[in-house]
């Protein structure tokens, strides 16, 4: 091979030159009017024509700055900063590298990694290049105020897609401090930091603001939804989602050839209508919006989890679990599914499964707060429980069968979990009375195991009586849940709480057995029945059956009324006891229960009940005679580990004729400890 020397390709470079130099001159006319032809373009308000006419002078003339310009100031209205930045190459300001970060913050919150813990790398690479060019921007001689704030503007944006909430009021504090008018995108990333940190109410003031400017800006209205949600004014949330419901089709027309297609946002809000229905505590009219749309589209996976979730408020956990396993085929990778089977486990007594689904979700995806919420939801399944009752009772009347006054406390504790299945258990009660013969009481000391399964619940506890009789004794009680409608149950207990304290301080005790069958359709209709067999020491045998029912018959948000009626017969084959022993009796009771939600926050909540009875009572050799009361009771809800009910009451009994009035001041304790 020939080689030249450095004069050589000295001459061969100087001959290149020379020649390209021709060419551009003989180009020089075109590129000109391909530039001329670009500028009329934009004038037209063709920019694609304008891309055009650019692009092919640049590639004639790759040096020329005017067209490169050009190309990227097209580029950059049309949103491709990237390609701009391509087209400058080193020539890019700070201008353009903050679009580009921008555009990276659009990118990290449409399109996700495959793996769970990428899920905000793009976010976190955007995050991290707009702090850095504020910097820049701040050091900028002249400074460039209106470029700090635009930076400062997409920041928000973007520590809202990373849910750092505080840090995103703390940037709008400061952007609102230092005089800017935010625009829409920034105060719609300010009201979704509020939602998420548990601020409703301002925020949909925040949405308003946002529709107001643009009525068809769909993320707000999302935003809006559930901030009215959140903010318990579920009258709001029907009529948004109504609205949503109203305003669109279940298809719509796509493209330049005018296709028909299915409309997903038809369909989305058909979802939203129905589970507004479930948030309101209105299983039913979800039930009668979703099933349809389950069966005519199976596939949809947060659609059978949707109705998943309306199915176990329905009283259905089997048919909950059911749907949410098709989901979860359909979908492995949801995050929504995956701790919609994490419920389902926990409403199904799998905590085993559930503590293993976490702790692979928590492998797969970055910390997030659904995930937080289930680990602590499992821990209260798995927590210590207490329950502690407290009863003040005053009955007034001439019958000598009369309790007159006296106390009620008891309290139950139970461990956590020994082998997942059991707990122990232990109790103690203490009930006293003013008889006739004098003020007694009864103290009862209990220990023993409860074993739990999917429907399967076994108590069984030795007990210690004390007081007006030292007897030791024992309770079992089983329960099965044959399936998402049928009950049974049955028990036996030696010295039978239920035992009359009148009986005990004659020295009779009792033993009983019992069994119970219940069907619930769903939330609204159950009806049940129960058999209870005393065997006293004195000889006496009493049977006890009774029948039941309840139908919701009114269901709105917040507010339910529901009816319950009962039967109750018993019979016993002793006369003369010492205590109330009826040779044969018989009543019916009809109650109207009003629930009332008073205020709700989150975990936190006050709800009232009132309860209104009447009734019939008949004892054979007496009179029929009325009976009856009412109650009144608030729960108040004080954390998802702590709830208070306390109320009172006043009833009428009868008792061989003769009317009692009874009245009960009451206070209960649930709370298990995390």
């Amino acid at each position: 091979m020939h080689k030249l020397g450095s004069f050589g390709y000295g001459l061969v470079f100087a001959s290149c030159l020379t020649q390209t130099s021709a060419l551009w001159a003989q180009a020089a006319p075109e590129i000109a009017a391909l530039m001329e032809a670009g500028h009329s373009a934009i004038a037209a308000g063709d920019r694609y024509g304008a891309l055009r006419n650019f692009a092919q002078a640049l590639g004639a003339d790759p040096n020329n700055a005017q067209a490169a310009q050009a190309v990227a100031n097209i580029l950059v209205d049309l949103g491709g900063p990237y390609g701009a930045s391509a087209a400058l190459g080193a020539a890019e300001d700070i201008g353009l590298r903050a679009k580009k970060a921008a555009s990276l913050v659009r990118w990290g919150a449409q399109i996700y990694p495959p793996e769970p813990r990428e899920h905000f790398a793009t976010t976190d690479r955007a995050i991290k290049s707009i702090e850095a060019l504020i910097v820049q921007a701040q050091a900028l001689t002249p400074p460039d105020p209106g470029l700090v704030t635009r930076l400062r503007q997409d920041l928000a944006v973007a520590l809202r897609d990373r849910k750092r909430w505080a840090d995103v009021l703390l940037l709008v504090n400061t952007l609102r401090e230092a005089g800017s008018t935010l625009p829409s995108y920034v105060r719609q990333a300010e009201a979704d930091a509020l939602l998420g940190l548990r601020r409703p109410h301002e925020a949909r003031a925040i949405y308003a603001e946002v529709l107001a400017a643009d009525p068809h800006n769909q993320l707000a209205i999302g935003g809006r939804f559930y901030a009215e949600v959140e903010d318990e004014d579920f009258n709001a949330a029907f009529e948004t989602a109504d609205q949503l419901l109203a305003s669109s089709q279940p298809s719509r027309r796509y493209g330049i050839a005018r296709s028909v297609e299915p409309n997903p946002d038809w369909l989305d809000a058909q979802v939203r209508a129905g589970l507004v229905r479930s948030y309101a505590e209105m299983p039913e009219a979800a039930w009668e919006r979703l099933s349809p749309l389950a069966e005519a589209a199976p596939a949809l996976s947060y659609l059978r989890s949707a109705l998943g979730a309306v199915a176990a408020q329905r009283g259905w956990p089997r048919r909950a679990q059911e749907e949410i396993d098709i989901a979860a085929s359909l979908a492995p990778n949801d995050l929504g599914v995956a701790l919609a089977q994490v419920d389902s486990d926990l409403r199904r007594r799998q905590w085993s499964r559930a503590e293993s689904r976490l702790a692979a979700l928590s492998t797969l995806y970055l910390p997030d707060e659904a995930i937080q919420r289930s680990e602590r939801d499992l821990s209260q399944y798995l927590a210590p429980e207490l329950r502690i009752t407290t009863a003040f009772d005053t009955e007034e009347g001439s019958s000598p069968y009369s309790l007159g006054s006296g106390v009620n406390l008891g309290l139950q504790f139970y461990s956590s979990p020994v082998a997942e299945r059991w707990r122990l258990a232990a109790a103690a009660s203490h009930t006293s009375a003013t008889l006739p013969e004098g003020k007694y009481s009864l103290d009862r000391l209990g220990l023993g195991m409860e074993g739990r399964w999917p429907d399967i619940t076994l108590e069984a506890l030795a007990w210690q009586n004390s007081s007006v009789l030292a007897r030791a004794g024992f309770s079992l009680a089983l329960q099965w849940s044959a399936d998402d409608h049928w009950t049974l149950g049955a028990s036996a207990e030696q010295f039978a709480a239920d035992t009359p304290i009148r009986a005990l301080v004659y020295g009779i005790t009792a033993n009983m057995a019992a069994a119970s069958v219940g069907y619930s359709w769903n939330e609204s209709r159950s009806v049940g029945a129960s058999l209870r067999v005393f065997d006293f020491s004195d000889g006496n045998h009493r049977q006890e059956t009774s029948a039941s029912g309840a139908l919701r018959v009114l269901s709105r948000p917040g507010l339910q009324l529901t009816l319950r009626g009962s039967l109750y017969a018993s019979s016993n084959t002793l006369a003369g006891a010492p205590y109330y022993n009826p040779s044969s009796d018989f009543a019916v009771d009809l109650t109207a229960e009003v629930s009332h939600q008073l205020w709700r926050f989150y975990e936190r909540g006050l709800k009232q009940r009132f309860f209104v009875t009447a009734g019939v009572y008949n004892q054979a050799g007496y009179a029929r005679g009325a009976t009856g009361g009412v109650r009144y009771e608030q729960e108040y809800q004080y954390s998802p580990v702590t709830a208070f009910r306390y109320g009172l009451s006043w009833s009428q009994r009868l008792y061989d004729g003769v009317p009692e009035h009874m009245g009960r001041v009451y206070l209960s304790l649930e709370h298990r400890f995390l």
